[in-house]
């Protein structure tokens, strides 16, 4: 029995507040993470013990799929300024070199004008000429080989090949030039707003100069998909000072860039963690007041999230067609608000394909670092379970999300679980906190040969359909995994369980059986407020509540050998009923899964 029998597209159900009216159109584009941007930033915690191999098709594979955390860039421009750390001292006369007729460029009088604008605000038809190659790049971070001679013909965006640039709003952008011979020249920039529906360009430009000696750096405020028409005049070095040789006039585009975590400068990856914080800390009515309409705090994409994927009728997120669309458009809406809160950052991502493969373990992931996401807990024992480990223990020991609490179910009386969690009405997760039922050694993230296979539909409708799956399924379980398979110990005992090996399969999968008993409308979860759930300790004795199930005996029993399945149970074994008990009557409640902090953001790092 599938949980989505007639949920192909998983159509939104809204949930949060106006989220069908949200604007979430693509503002971004998404760099794939490289060995030479790992070399470069230097600030990879594991730079020091890993030198890796090249693997930038590799990456490319992961990249087109890892979804959601994963396309993105926005934002634009419509305030500017430029600026030039120094420009050239040489000052030359306005005579004519040999036999130019072009008159030699003077920079004595031109300290003062290189970064202002011109007053002169009439609009010039704008014509592509010249043939200099150059690019802007984010100042400390290599130029996107979008533009570069490091160009790939598989890893593009075709609608960049109208463009020379990328401006990443709101941050220093710096003219980059790859002619070696440019170390003997001198160029005069300008950048000025375009619209292509007259194909002019404003005089009122922002202005620079650049040279061996001078950085020329401009920092942007724009708005996705601004274009700029850039016209870069070059100047060649003479025995008395700089001569005109040419000019280039080429188109830019505004949009935001997202990295991979590890390419970062610290600076960058903080100012991200504190506007998604922000999201944590403030409501959703004061963070409108405070940053505007497209602010929404972290309970918004909780409410959402939740209304959508915990309707028994289906799940409107995942498990169909929808996942992709659906956890893209919960991204951008994530990104807008922090971009809110600070509108120089962008959206991050996670490209577990390079903890698969180098092993990398949960402890030495910059996700889960005490300056990030906060570090992994491990479990006081051999695992979390009831017997050694209370689960108080698995909330996020460090950081800005330190201990934080789950949200409670305030909007939704047929949601939620029974202790009052915005968490899946099948989920009996007693804890007020965040819980991570992982361990810091685990490995096994989603790998090359995930996406490589991923790759492998001719069809658009199962690929869509199959993406949530083995891309991205598997990080939920490594992450937020599960609580108290012990409890399945007495049925391995009693038969009931073939071995050890299938005990351990059907505890990992025990939240989406659970899940899809739910949705067959065999079990439910008590009322929270009359139920009489009390989380007590939190300790095994200290937790009380109960499955409600169908009176329908035979149904259960039915349910019970599909979703167990007849592989982990001995041969012969036909006593469905058993399982029933344990479910129904028994402790099937308190086998529970974990969530993280990235659950939330899904669709944000990958995920």
């Amino acid at each position: 029995m599938q949980s989505n029998p007639n949920n192909q597209w998983n159509y939104s159900k809204i949930g949060a507040d106006n989220y069908e009216d949200d604007v979430s159109s693509v503002n971004n584009i998404f760099v794939p993470y490289s060995e030479k941007d790992h070399q470069l930033t230097k600030k990879n915690k594991l730079a020091s013990t890993i030198v890796p191999e090249p693997r930038s098709f590799r990456t490319y594979i992961a990249g087109i799929c890892i979804l959601l955390f994963i396309l993105f860039t926005s934002i634009a421009i419509t305030r500017h300024s430029f600026s030039s750390s120094s420009d050239v001292s040489d000052t030359v006369n306005d005579t004519t070199d040999d036999d130019n007729s072009t008159p030699y460029y003077s920079t004595a009088n031109n300290d003062d004008n290189d970064n202002n604008e011109n007053d002169d605000s009439n609009s010039i038809a704008y014509s592509e000429k010249g043939s200099l190659d150059f690019t802007f790049s984010r100042v400390n971070y290599e130029p996107l080989s979008f533009f570069t001679s490091e160009k790939s013909e598989i890893i593009k965006y075709n609608f960049l090949e109208d463009y020379v640039a990328v401006i990443e709003p709101y941050v220093e952008m710096e003219f980059y030039i790859e002619d070696d011979s440019s170390s003997s020249k001198y160029y005069k920039i300008s950048v000025c707003e375009y619209d292509a529906d007259t194909n002019t360009y404003t005089n009122d430009c922002s202005t620079g100069s650049h040279s061996s000696d001078s950085s020329f750096t401009v920092n942007l405020e724009c708005n996705p998909y601004d274009e700029y028409a850039i016209i870069v005049e070059s100047y060649k070095s003479t025995k008395s000072g700089y001569v005109y040789e040419d000019v280039t006039s080429r188109l830019g585009v505004c949009l935001y860039v997202r990295r991979e975590i590890r390419t970062l400068t610290d600076d960058d990856l903080q100012a991200a963690i504190e506007a998604m914080y922000t999201m944590w800390s403030t409501d959703l009515e004061e963070g409108i007041t405070l940053y505007g309409d497209n602010f929404k705090s972290s309970t918004y994409f909780v409410e959402c999230h939740m209304f959508n994927a915990g309707q028994r009728d289906s799940d409107h997120f995942h498990e169909g067609q929808g996942f992709l669309p659906q956890h893209t458009k919960l991204s951008n809406l994530f990104e807008k608000s922090m971009q809110a809160v600070d509108p120089s950052v962008s959206l991050f991502y996670w490209d577990t394909t390079y903890d698969n493969y180098y092993s990398i373990t949960l402890a030495d992931n910059p996700m889960f670092q005490d300056d990030t996401f906060g570090s992994i807990t491990d479990a006081d024992g051999d695992g979390w379970d009831w017997s050694q480990t209370g689960m108080k223990y698995a909330k996020i020991p460090d950081g800005k999300w330190k201990h934080q609490k789950a949200d409670l179910n305030k909007k939704y009386d047929d949601l939620g679980n029974s202790f009052g969690y915005m968490r899946g009405p099948w989920n009996f997760n007693p804890s007020p906190f965040l819980s991570r039922f992982a361990s810091s050694s685990a490995q096994g993230m989603p790998g090359c040969s995930d996406y490589i296979n991923q790759l492998q539909y001719d069809s658009y409708s199962s690929y869509l359909y199959s993406c949530a799956y083995a891309p991205h399924a598997s990080i939920h379980a490594i992450l937020g995994n599960i609580y108290g398979c012990e409890l399945l110990e007495p049925l391995l005992d009693a038969g009931m369980i073939k071995d050890e090996t299938s005990m351990n399969t059907i505890c990992a999968k025990w939240g989406f059986k659970m899940k899809e008993w739910y949705r067959a409308n065999a079990i439910s979860r008590p009322d929270p407020d009359t139920g009489g759930c009390d989380a007590g300790d939190l300790s095994y004795d200290g937790v009380k509540c109960y499955v409600n199930c169908t009176s329908d005996i035979d149904y259960l029993n039915d349910l019970m050998e599909e979703h167990i399945g007849s592989q982990y149970v001995p041969s012969g074994f036909t006593d469905w009923s058993l399982w029933t008990d344990f479910v129904c009557n028994g402790d099937g409640y308190k086998i529970f899964q974990g969530k993280n902090i990235s659950t939330l953001l899904c669709s944000t790092f990958l995920l």
